[in-house]
């Protein structure tokens, strides 16, 4: 296995490791920083992208495809999702509130990113 992949996957595992222990030992801890992290939402959403597009490059130095990256995409989004079910009914009315074509223009990095990596796995699927 590419010591890149080791690394990345590492890295997962102690961020995770220490979310997990602040949420069980000191939410409120975890809540503050959260708060602080998302305070300021167009650095955050810069710093993501950049994090996202370096691990990207790793990933496909170490001999993925978009095909492979894809597919492990669904399985962490259904992982994902496992934790939104319980509060689908307050999601759901929350984004009704908003309106989409607010949430859409609010949401529109994260809409090309994914138009992005759809094209590039049909293209690598398809042709």
């Amino acid at each position: 296995m590419p010591v890149s992949l080791e690394i990345l996957a590492t890295i997962l595992v102690v961020l995770v490791a220490i979310k997990l222990l602040f949420v069980l030992f000191s939410p409120k801890s975890w809540l503050n920083f959260a708060k602080e992290l998302y305070s300021k939402p167009i650095i955050t959403q810069v710093v993501a992208v950049v994090l996202a597009a370096i691990v990207l490059c790793y990933l496909l130095q170490a001999g993925l495809t978009i095909v492979h990256i894809l597919a492990v995409t669904l399985f962490l989004s259904l992982v994902t999702i496992t934790g939104f079910a319980p509060h689908g009914k307050q999601l759901v009315s929350w984004a009704n509130r908003q309106g989409l074509q607010k949430l859409c223009k609010e949401q529109w990095l994260h809409i090309v990113i994914w138009v992005v990596l759809i094209l590039w796995g049909i293209k690598e699927l398809f042709f």
